[in-house]
């Protein structure tokens, strides 16, 4: 699986990568289009020439190209036009049955709608106003963040729940049971990582500091710890020159931070190799 968090009011991006769907991201889709069944052609357009005998086990990729949602089955060696538009953000359910996007509403995502991964008509069950959203990660329910900060939850034909509110930046633990969130402001500047249960909404305050700000750079491979970049105001200056990185046992309550490294605060300059973690650190820019 790849996870990749990204920082902002209340966003997860969050992209699984399962054995047999491969999920990649384009440029989109939005109206329903009659799927349709068509054989793979030759071209300079990035048609799929052929089907290997090698590949042939590899199940289906989903991608948006040119305005249309296609989907290759590489058993068959065969394209289906899933849906044509304006979209971002293709993902697979963790079981490959079900497709989710985002659909671009004036620039800006929103969504998700999802369909089977045969076609189908779409549906939004997460309701409207998500600004992000992401499948849990070994069940196919997904979980959204609306304009409120509510964390809802949804299977993709079953009711919609609240199962949160006050809900910041924000990752999801590599058991798929906990969701960190980010509740950190800059003024006054104040830290605030919680830990939200997925199946009660309990909260857990894990850290809280007056003066400080932070954000949430994501979970430790075992869930034991919450590492975040951490500096005293809101700076796009100082951001730019890189924060320390800190860790926090995501149940000490903050009684016992590690500092790690001085980095920048990029997410793809951090990367876990089994228990050690591997991070781009060094001086400012």
């Amino acid at each position: 699986m790849v996870v990749r968090m990204i920082r902002s009011a209340a966003t997860v991006i969050v992209v699984a990568l399962v054995c047999a769907a491969v999920a990649l991201a384009g440029c989109g889709v939005d109206r329903r289009a009659g799927a349709r069944r068509v054989p793979v052609a030759t071209g300079s357009d990035g048609s799929l020439v052929s089907c290997p005998v090698a590949i042939r086990g590899l199940g289906l990729i989903a991608f948006t190209a040119k305005g249309r949602l296609e989907l290759v089955d590489l058993a068959s060696c065969r394209e289906i036009e899933l849906a044509t538009g304006v979209a971002e953000g293709v993902r697979f359910s963790p079981d490959g049955r079900w497709l989710a996007y985002s659909r671009l509403v004036g620039g800006e995502p929103a969504g998700p709608v999802v369909i089977t991964a045969r076609g189908g008509a779409g549906s939004s069950p997460l309701g409207p106003g998500i600004v992000a959203w992401s499948w849990a990660l070994r069940r196919d329910v997904l979980y959204g963040v609306n304009g409120r900060g509510q964390l809802v939850a949804a299977a993709p034909r079953g009711r919609r729940r609240i199962v949160a509110g006050r809900v910041g930046g924000v990752a999801l633990s590599p058991d798929g049971r906990l969701l960190a969130s980010d509740l950190s402001r800059c003024e006054p500047p104040q830290t605030e990582l919680d830990t939200i249960s997925l199946a009660s909404g309990a909260r857990v305050v894990v850290l809280r500091r007056a003066g400080e700000l932070a954000t949430l750079a994501g979970w430790s491979p075992d869930g034991r710890w919450l590492l975040y970049w951490a500096a005293s105001q809101c700076s796009a200056s100082l951001a730019a020159d890189g924060w320390p990185l800190e860790a926090v046992p995501a149940a000490a309550g903050g009684r016992s931070v590690k500092a790690v490294a001085h980095m920048l605060l990029f997410p793809d300059f951090l990367t876990w190799c089994g228990k050690r973690l591997i991070a781009a650190a060094g001086p400012s820019r």
